[in-house]
């Protein structure tokens, strides 16, 4: 009896910030390859068999995906059900316009303290330039729990972020002249004043004393 190995199982090239894909002449991906943001928490996945163009519809063999300080990226109105939504990450994927078919993925990964607090109920957009600059929903998915992810199908690249509600402001600090470790400043200065009384009595008490001893 003679068996037939299986096919072996490639394992996917990881890249970081900018990869070289392994296309043939009509564009099609010979292996899966995975490209990671150069922050180390969002990445794509570019798989076997995806057609990847530009915007003349040309094979397209080098893409990068670079991360976007949240802070200059423009603010959205609104986000899904989010009405203030602040920016956790966002990744400028390039050449802008190249299209995939079928589509690829974008994951996000969070830190476990960031997945507690924004796990459920996190957004992915991505930005419309061509349609007056406004930031459009994106189907997010939490993968598996344990994971920490959320991964996203895209079809093109563009700008994308995974925005989350704001949450609360900080809570001031203490007024410190109003409290202290010992007790409140108000009860410092009626402690102040009741000594001072007591000393001006005392001082008064000894002056009449003296007098009448004389």
């Amino acid at each position: 009896m003679t068996t037939t190995p299986g096919k072996p199982v490639t394992k996917p090239a990881e890249f970081t910030g900018t990869a070289r894909l392994p296309v043939s002449p009509n564009g099609e991906v010979g292996s899966t390859v995975i490209l990671w943001a150069d922050d180390h928490s969002g990445y794509l996945t570019i798989g076997a068999g995806v057609v990847a163009r530009d915007t003349f519809g040309m094979p397209i063999d080098t893409v990068s995906i670079v991360a976007v300080p949240v802070a200059t990226i423009p603010t959205p109105g609104q986000i899904g059900p989010l009405d203030q939504p602040a920016a956790l990450y966002a990744y400028n994927c390039t050449p802008e316009g190249v299209t995939f078919s079928p589509a690829i993925t974008l994951t996000f990964t969070l830190s476990e303290e960031e997945w507690n607090r924004y796990g459920n109920q996190a957004e992915v957009g991505w930005f419309n330039s061509t349609s007056g600059g406004e930031w459009e929903v994106f189907a997010g998915v939490p993968d598996p729990p344990g994971e920490r992810t959320i991964t996203i199908p895209i079809s093109h690249f563009s700008t994308y972020a995974l925005f989350a509600e704001a949450g609360p402001e900080v809570p001031p600090l203490p007024d410190m002249t109003k409290t202290s470790p010992g007790g409140s400043a108000e009860g410092s200065s009626l402690w102040l004043w009741s000594g001072l009384i007591i000393a001006i009595i005392g001082v008064g008490f000894l002056i009449i004393r003296r007098q009448k001893n004389d």
